[in-house]
């Protein structure tokens, strides 16, 4: 019976041990080697969260740059307009002036002309002034030579003058 009974107390000193050894390995586990997994997971949640939230803040920052390269080429198209329409302002400013120009130097060229020839009927009257004179001196003389037509010339001269 000293045998059975050795199987038995051996038995149980060998459920015991297996009972403390999965008692320790139940402390250990949980006293050393849990909080660092806990620790360890709760450090990857916190990443796991840092990363979503940097995901959504770079969602939301691409979001905004996406809004402001629309609004940049909107206004990119804006100043395209308002260049064109300022080029074809210049260009119109441009050939006004080129068309004052163009009068201002026709106006001139006509004005040159006209004293050109102003001058040249000036010249043409003068040397006909001067020929008319000098023919009606000769006429005039020749018909004046004689003393009745003179007083008879100025009889009517000084009877027009007393009409008046």
């Amino acid at each position: 019976m000293f045998t059975s009974y050795n199987v038995i107390i051996a038995t149980v000193f060998r459920l015991g041990n297996f009972g403390l050894i999965i008692f320790l390995t139940i402390y250990g586990f949980k006293k050393y080697l849990l909080p660092t997994i806990s620790a360890q997971i709760t450090k990857k949640e916190t990443e796991k969260e840092n990363l979503l939230h940097q995901h959504t803040l770079f969602e939301a920052r691409s979001s905004e740059l996406i809004e402001l390269m629309k609004q940049d080429v909107v206004y990119c198209d804006q100043l395209k307009k308002k260049l064109v329409l300022w080029q074809k302002s210049v260009l119109l400013h441009q050939d006004n002036l080129e068309q004052e120009r163009v009068n201002r130097e026709s106006a001139l060229t006509k004005k040159y002309q006209q004293r050109q020839e102003w001058q040249h009927n000036a010249a043409l009257q003068s040397e006909m002034t001067r020929v008319v004179v000098a023919e009606l001196e000769k006429s005039l003389s020749a018909y004046f030579s004689d003393d009745e037509k003179n007083s008879e010339y100025m009889k009517k001269i000084i009877d027009s003058i007393r009409e008046r």
